[in-house]
């Protein structure tokens, strides 16, 4: 596994899904608490998750980095001309949210998991057109100077802020669990 033999660093530009930011990275927070947890301590001693304002995310991140560290950034899209000079250090991934509903469930997750596969595996993009249509994300996302941007589309099925409550904390239970 990468994080057996490298630092792995998932840096969030902290906008990153607007109104359903906090429930998004609550989820994230509690892989951060799995590293307590003896089962995982060994595995996830090697990741470090971080979360900054786009202006400040670049120095954020240099202060995490080194020659064995592989650093994954998501941000939107919008945000992008703020993180261009760190791109060259890091494996970027954007999510245009401009036509996105935001009563409709946000694939952060997924577009953590997927950006991580393509890193391991580069065919995954083209093999998994079908999914991203499902999760939402245009099947075809853009690959610019090696940054992955993914487009969220319009016209997803929504959900009253009380489910997308219990979908975030579903997920936050299935990881605090594992």
């Amino acid at each position: 596994s990468i994080l057996s033999v490298k630092k792995v660093v998932l840096a969030f530009e902290e906008g990153l899904g607007g109104s359903n930011s906090s429930m998004i990275l609550d989820v994230f927070e509690e892989i951060e608490k799995l590293k307590k947890d003896p089962k995982y301590k060994r595995f996830l001693k090697n990741l470090t998750i971080i979360t900054s304002s786009a202006d400040k995310l670049p120095q954020e991140i240099s202060k995490n980095m080194d020659k064995n560290t592989e650093v994954f950034m998501f941000a939107r899209n919008t945000e992008r001309e703020k993180l261009k000079g760190i791109e060259q250090n890091v494996h970027a991934s954007y999510v245009e949210e401009t036509e996105y509903d935001w009563n409709t469930y946000y694939p952060l997750a997924e577009i953590v998991t997927i950006t991580l596969s393509q890193y391991l595996d580069p065919t995954t993009l083209a093999s998994i057109k079908d999914l991203l249509k499902d999760l939402g994300i245009a099947p075809e996302p853009e690959v610019d100077s090696g940054s992955i941007i993914f487009t969220l589309l319009p016209g997803m099925e929504e959900h009253n802020k009380g489910e997308l409550i219990k979908r975030y904390a579903a997920l936050k239970r299935a990881l605090a669990s594992a």
